[in-house]
Order: C-alpha cells, then structure tokens, then sequence
C-alpha cells in the first residue's frame, strides 16, 4: 500500500487458451527493453527496478516498493555480431546442403537428384516412417533446381581445382578459449590425378575462396580452410529462398546475434545488511558480473587490434570473445542446470524449477504464500500459525455490509497502520481513516486469527493434501507452523518441506473449505477406510511409553502433567499414587468404552482397564482408539486426540 494517489488502469478481460513462446530475435529485445546499458555501473541502473544502488525508487515506473515493481528489463549492444549459440549447428546444415558459388542446393552428379546431407539418426527415422524412400519426396521448386552449369564449384571439369567444401563448427578459437565458430575447409583429401605430385597450394584456384567477400583484417595461413565470421555467413544466406531455410531454423532472424536482453535488478540483485555500515549493499550474482563483463568487451577487442600475435585474425578473436562470454552468460541462467561431463550435477547448481518456485510463485500477489512448515505440538489441529509480519502482507477480500460494518472500523483502526485499499463503485480508492468505510465497500484487509486458508505440500496431489486450516498469528519467523498429527494428510515432514498457501477471496470459497477440506471435514481416509489423523511419531512413542509405565507418579507430577489438558478424570481425585495409564485415560473421554478384536473391555467409562502387549491399537487403523473415537464423536473427537497429543509432549 503507497501513500501516493492510486491510479488503476482498464484492462481488458478474456480468456487465455494458449501461451506460446520463442526465441527473443533482435528487434525484440530492442523493442521490450527499456533501458540500454552502456558503462558497467548500468547492471543496477534504476531503470531496471528495484533495488538499485542510486534511488529509491523505479526509474522506469517510479515504484518505491518491490511488490508495486516486478521489474524491467533492459539490453546491451554487443561490440560485434556473433552466431546465436544455439543456432550454430542449424547454420552449419545449411551451409553444408548447397553449393558456395551459385547457393543452390547440392545435387548428385550421377542422378540430378537433390542430395540432403542428415545424421544416422534422422535418416533410420525417414526410412522407418516413410517406408525408405527418397529424400527426394521433399516436393519444393528449390529442390528441383537445374545445377548450373557456368558454376566453377559444381563442374568439376574446370581447369584450376575448385574441390567440394565441407563447414564444421570450432568449438574453441586459436588460443584454446572455448568458442563457436565455423570453419570452412577442403574436404578431398587426396588431390585429382591430373594433378599429381603436385602440393595443393599449387593447383588450388586463386579465386577459390571468393565466394564470400574477404577482409583485409583477414590473413589465413592456411589455404585450405578460412574462419567464417558472421557476416560472409549472412552473405551466403541471404541468396537462399527463405522455404529452405525455415526447414532448419523457423526464422533466419534468430541465427545472429548482435544485442542481449538484460534481466529485471529483483532477478540478480540483493540487498544485505553488514553490521557495521550505514544501509543496505548490494550482491551481485554470477550473471551480472558476466554482464558487466560483455559491457566491457571493447576494451578487450581494442587490445586484440594492437596485439600482433592476435592482428591476422582480429575479427575472429573478436567475435570468439564476445561469443565465449554471451555462452557463459545464458549457461548462467537460474533456469539453466549445470552438468559435469559425467552427467552428475555440480555442488550448488541453481535447477530451473527451484527458481521458478522462489521467484515465481507469490511473486505478485497477495493471496498466496510459500514457507517452509515447522511443527508446533501446542498448535490445535485446525490451525496454522503465520507470522505477524507475513499475515499483514496476505490480503484478503471484505465487503462492508450492515452486519460487519463496525467489525471492519474497528479492526482497521486498531490493526491496519497503512491507507486502506479498498473498491467503491468499481473504482480502487484509498480510505486514510476508518470511519470512510461505507457499505458496499470492498475492502482488502490482511488475515486475521481465524481466517481459513487452503493449505497444500506439493507434489502431494492425492484428495487429502488439500486441507483447511485457519490461522493463528505467533511471534515466530518466516515460517508456518501446523501440528505434527498434520503431517498425516500432508505426506510431509520437517526437514526442509515447504507449504504452499491459498487465500480465499470470496465467500464461496470460504465456506467450501469449511465444509469440504477442513481437517474435522474428512477425519476419515477414503481410499483405506483408517482414521485420517491420530498419533504417530514422538506423540504415537510417548503413548505407548505412558501406557505402560511401571512407576508411579505423585499427585503433585500428575497434576502438573494434567495441567495442559482441559478436563480430568473424578474418579482418580483422592488417589495419592497415580500411573502414566491413569493419566491417559483422563485425556479420554469419560464414557468411552473400547475393546480389542471383540474381546474383554480395554477402555470402560474412559478408564483403561487393560493395557495391551502391541501399541496397534493406538495407531490409525480401525482398531485403534481413535478410530472408534472419531465413529462416536465426530468433530468432538478432535478435542480428545489434542488433548492427548498435548500431554504425550509433555
């Protein structure tokens, strides 16, 4: 909630049946950025949202506060065009099915057929599939085109040696740093024999390589193979008709690269608070120093030019610097997971759906929660507990009507210390006092100690897992807190677990979580038949223990053991020894009769008249206690197995 006046726009309303997605080409990036970074200090520009290291606020939408801004993205220009690394291979196919002096696709010389070079794997698919015929099916006019017969690279009866020319991709440049170049090269390795004893230098044509424009900046020390650098690679692209190269990359705008987007300052950026320093800092993360890198390429690329080791082959370097970085860049994305060469994950690899966990999910609402669940024995079955500071953050919808109009004054005079949201007449408007509220008002108040909430632990996705709990505000961190019998329905425990939470909005919703998935809504299990909720774990242990105790207990150790349930047993009053039996019978209630595979009564009058040799019947199954308790008593049973649970923590 902001102090400034609140502008709210139209939005028009309709259904989303699809979301596609695609590879960000150039003009996107300069069209969605709103920012385009220059120096290194640019990676936390205010420009980028929050946080930043020079305002206080948004510089784009001028927010003062991250839930108003999720953030803006931004761009850098890269000091030269490079090959999208993901697309390097696609331009290699390409380059490899046709002919570099007349860019038309490569033809057999004994059939006139057209000749598609593929990988062992695609062609056992075509033959599977297609019943082994022809590539030749593929039914385009570029693929029938006539070889012509003026082109020097397709007769092979000229005079000078103009042999077939094979593109393979360089994973690392000249100096061993890792790269993505493509190399052009001669691929007979024995020379025609009008040609013996004669070294290929000698019968290779002069103009051999003239099919892409050459580079005074570009010497070769070796003749039969030159480094193709991006530009003469979109010279011999741009002659081929665009059919042909959707077949391999959808679009031919993707295949360079010359700008990278820049994600929001809230993706990269945090904020830390030292002991001894005046505010907060900012950390960085692994990508932004990659980006402020890139920024600072230029320097490099000029220290390429003045080197002479590195002179011949300027561009080369250039782009294999720029390209090295940009591949570090996105295999540092959150999204990305980093593998050995074994295939095992490294210690400490960032894995895409952690991140889209912590980042996306209650990102940018206020109607949704993720913390990890504590366990609280003194929490009553129906509760969650949720901090103070988190509960004034989770919003909920009120609307103001005569019998809840001076509930709503009150409790937001006492409890909202904030300008109140609220929705008059279908407009947002912001009331600063409580005493604006009008009936008819739709008010967006934080949770309060009784509002329910649909509680689930992911991946759990079976009927139980969606349970109803109401909260209870504790002076406790950034967790939830349920009781441990919880943990039955939820298929979880506290080691690292985490909780997701859903805040009803409207009143529907509100009653069927009471009436559908509160926890005295389905104290029975429908698959198995068993009780869904009962004693396990350190309460299920302390029971059993309890109940067979051969010592017995003071009136004093007794009383204060019995302090923490709500009733206890007058049949035990003017007992000076009592036992750990007694004591869990008087968390039973007082006309409880059970007995055991129909034999003689163990509970009578909610006195345990015999304790069994096997702690099965305190367990879940239909033998057990609390079964039969839930079979009587319904939702009171609840109270009884707290009560129990209670004292068993003791």
């Amino acid at each position: 909630m902001s102090d400034g006046p609140v502008i709210e726009q139209v939005v028009q309303s309709g259904i989303v049946t699809a979301i596609g997605f695609q590879i960000l080409s150039n003009n996107d990036i300069e069209k969605f950025s709103s920012f385009t970074l220059l120096v290194k200090e640019d990676v936390g520009h205010p420009k980028l949202g929050l946080p930043n290291n020079l305002l206080e606020k948004c510089g784009t939408c001028g927010s003062k506060d991250v839930r108003d801004c999720s953030g803006h993205f931004g761009a850098i220009n890269l000091p030269v065009t490079i090959y999208h690394p993901y697309f390097v291979a696609e331009v290699v196919q390409i380059l490899n099915q046709i002919c570099p002096g007349c860019c038309c696709v490569k033809q057999d010389l004994d059939k006139g057929n057209v000749q598609i070079e593929t990988n062992d794997k695609c062609l056992r698919y075509i033959k599977t599939i297609l019943k082994k015929l022809q590539v030749k099916m593929v039914g385009k006019n570029w693929a029938k085109t006539e070889r012509k017969s003026n082109c020097k690279y397709c007769v092979k009866s000229s005079v000078k040696w103009y042999p077939m020319i094979r593109f393979k991709i360089l994973p690392r440049d000249f100096s061993g740093r890792r790269s993505l170049q493509i190399v052009a090269e001669i691929a007979e390795r024995q020379l025609p024999k009008r040609y013996h004893n004669k070294s290929p230098e000698e019968v290779l044509a002069g103009d051999f390589w003239d099919f892409v424009p050459r580079d005074v900046q570009q010497l070769e020390n070796n003749k039969r193979k030159i480094t193709l650098t991006p530009y003469q690679a979109f010279t011999l692209l741009k002659e081929l008709d665009p059919e042909f190269i959707q077949k391999f990359v959808l679009n031919r705008k993707w295949i360079f690269l010359s700008s990278i987007p820049v994600t929001a300052n809230s993706h990269r950026l945090s904020e830390t608070y030292p002991t001894y320093a005046d505010g907060p800092l900012l950390a960085f993360d692994e990508r932004t120093k990659l980006y402020r890198r890139i920024i600072d390429a230029p320097k490099k690329i000029d220290e390429f030019r003045e080197h002479p080791e590195y002179r011949a082959q300027f561009k080369a370097h250039a782009g294999s610097f720029v390209t090295a970085n940009v591949i570090e860049c996105f295999n540092s994305s959150k999204l990305h997971s980093r593998q050995q060469s074994s295939g095992a994950h490294t210690p400490g690899a960032s894995h895409g759906v952690r991140w889209l966990k912590d980042i996306l999910l209650s990102k940018r609402t206020d109607h949704v929660f993720r913390m990890v669940m504590t366990g609280d024995p003194k929490i009553k079955l129906g509760e969650i507990g949720i901090s103070s500071e988190i509960a004034q953050n989770l919003l909920i919808t009120e609307h103001a009507n005569r019998f809840n109009l001076e509930k709503l004054k009150i409790f937001s005079q006492h409890f909202i210390t904030e300008p109140i949201q609220a929705r008059r007449d279908g407009k947002l408007v912001t009331l600063k006092k409580s005493i604006d509220i009008q009936i008819g008002d739709i008010i967006y108040r934080p949770v309060q100690n009784g509002d329910i909430v649909l509680i689930n632990r992911p991946p759990s996705v079976h009927q139980h897992s969606l349970v109803g709990l109401k909260v209870k505000i504790l002076p406790i961190g950034n967790v939830a807190s349920i009781n441990p019998i919880n943990c039955i329905p939820l298929l979880g425990d506290f080691d690292g677990d985490c909780l997701h939470g859903y805040i009803p909005q409207s009143v529907a919703c509100r009653v069927e979580l009471n009436e559908l998935v509160s926890i005295d809504n389905q104290l029975f299990n429908s698959q198995d038949g068993r009780c869904l909720v009962s004693l396990s774990q350190d309460s299920l242990l302390a029971a059993s223990v309890l109940t067979r105790m051969d010592k017995d207990l003071t009136k004093y150790m007794f009383q204060q053991l019995e302090m923490f349930s709500l009733t206890w047993s007058e049949t035990i009053l003017n007992e000076t020894l009592l036992t750990g039996l007694q004591l869990f019978c008087s968390c039973l209630p007082p006309d409880m009769d059970f007995n055991l595979f129909q034999k003689s009564d163990i509970v009578n009058g909610g006195n345990v008249l015999l304790c069994p040799s096997r702690p099965q019947w305190l367990a879940r199954s239909e033998d057990g206690i609390f079964y039969r308790i839930f079979k009587k008593y319904s939702k009171k049973g609840l109270k009884y197995l707290f009560r129990t649970q209670e004292t068993c923590h003791v």
